[in-house]
């Protein structure tokens, strides 16, 4: 999605365990990711929100934004990444607004520190005929 701050790639709660998805987005331009997350409170779940926010941005060079619901069943804890991952704003497990100061020169200081997006190497990685899990 395309707007006047750049390129929004979108992105929802349980995809973030699916590295693929943010890494397409972020081949086809991505300037930030948006999660919009109905993400449950429980036993370590709340680590793995944050981790995978974390990592979703470390691993595309790109700021992540992640909202997630709160009350009843659901953690709260919306937060902003950066793209080495530094939490810039977070929130509790109340509603409320969570601001963060974005440099959109920031992207490119920490490709140039870490150029793992241009390290790649798809032609590389293993085909499998069969994607079954049996």
């Amino acid at each position: 999605m395309d707007t006047e701050f750049g390129k929004l790639g979108l992105v929802i709660c349980y995809e973030l365990r699916f590295p693929e998805v943010s890494r397409q987005l972020a081949l086809e331009g991505a300037d930030f990711l948006i999660v919009s997350a109905g993400w449950y409170g429980g036993i370590l779940k709340e680590d793995h929100w944050e981790v995978l926010v974390r990592a979703r941005a470390i691993e595309n060079t790109t700021f992540v934004c992640a909202a997630n619901q709160t009350g009843n069943i659901f953690s709260g804890r919306s937060m902003v990444a950066d793209p080495m991952g530094v939490i810039l704003a977070s929130g509790g497990e109340e509603e409320g607004l969570i601001l963060a100061e974005i440099d959109q020169n920031r992207v490119k200081r920490v490709k140039d520190k870490l150029p793992s997006m241009v390290h790649r190497r798809p032609e590389f990685y293993a085909k499998l005929s069969n994607h079954s899990s049996s």
